[in-house]
């Protein structure tokens, strides 16, 4: 009894530990309402969010012009916590409806608690042309709270992509983020990141190998990794890897049943610990 006591009171002081090192870091403007990458989904964290030229996206959180290919309207929800703290969570819905002028999307994401949090608004649209090239384009609304003396903060900004499928199974991807070079109120002791993701992808019926370099105006070049495989028709099992801490080691599983696809995954950063994720889409039937 006095063991499991003494092990369960150190994790509180580790976790309040963390906690108190992260709100530290929220008030210096180094660590989360400075980041804008609110949008993400489990199976592409479980992927080291490394996807930036798949296509067949149902969202296009990493690629705008991942939606071009969506065939049916379709609606999601998708909730993550990082390193098991709660005012640490990420919960958002998508919209995804297919036309014949191009794919419209609609996403919201709401981080943090209610003494910190960064909200962020999404209308996107994407469309094909030809058989070898899809582009998309976001416009972005950010609204940023932090109670600790600094104001609210607002901004728009937004964001380009492109994939190109020279083959079957290639395809090449290219993104940049915040094109007009938007930022917040200078008071709000907040930044909006500008930067550029490209990459490839290989995919098959079971498998998809991907990859990607991003480069940062103001950070170092990150770099990530990720596979998929289908072990059944329907089950897949995913890993990635990546230079970015948060991402740093990444893995998943995913299930389709008849218009439902549900994803999990798990990420570690070498010292804060593990971050889950929870994604569930439902695909409505398209009318014929």
């Amino acid at each position: 009894m006095f063991s499991q006591f003494k092990i369960s009171k150190g994790l509180r002081i580790n976790k309040l530990i963390v906690i108190l090192f992260l709100l530290f870091s929220i008030q210096n403007n180094a660590f989360l309402l400075s980041q804008d990458n609110l949008e993400t989904d489990a199976r592409e964290s479980a992927m080291a969010n490394s996807t930036v030229a798949s296509a067949g996206s149902s969202h296009g959180f990493q690629n705008p012009a991942g939606t071009a290919f969506l065939s049916s309207t379709m609606a999601g929800i998708h909730f993550e916590n990082l390193y098991q703290i709660p005012q640490l969570g990420n919960r958002g819905i998508v919209l995804g409806v297919p036309t014949k002028f191009g794919s419209f999307g609609l996403k919201g994401f709401y981080f943090g608690s209610v003494n910190y949090n960064k909200q962020k608004y999404t209308f996107n649209y994407a469309r094909v042309f030809g058989d070898k090239l899809c582009a998309g384009i976001s416009f972005n609304y950010f609204h940023s709270t932090l109670k600790t003396g600094y104001e609210e903060a607002r901004t728009l900004a937004g964001e380009v992509g492109f994939i190109v499928l020279p083959t079957e199974n290639l395809s090449i991807g290219c993104h940049v983020f915040n094109i007009s070079n938007s930022d917040y109120n200078e008071n709000s002791g907040q930044e909006l990141p500008v930067y550029m993701k490209t990459g490839i992808a290989w995919q098959a019926e079971k498998f998809a190998l991907t990859g990607q370099v991003q480069i940062n105006k103001k950070e170092n070049t990150s770099f990530s990794v990720g596979t998929e495989v289908y072990l059944v028709p329907d089950l897949a099992i995913r890993f990635g890897t990546s230079t970015v801490q948060q991402y740093n080691y990444t893995f998943g599983i995913g299930y389709k049943l008849t218009g439902i696809n549900g994803n999990i995954a798990f990420a570690r950063h070498p010292v804060l610990g593990f971050s889950y994720f929870l994604t569930l889409e439902y695909y409505f039937a398209r009318k014929k």
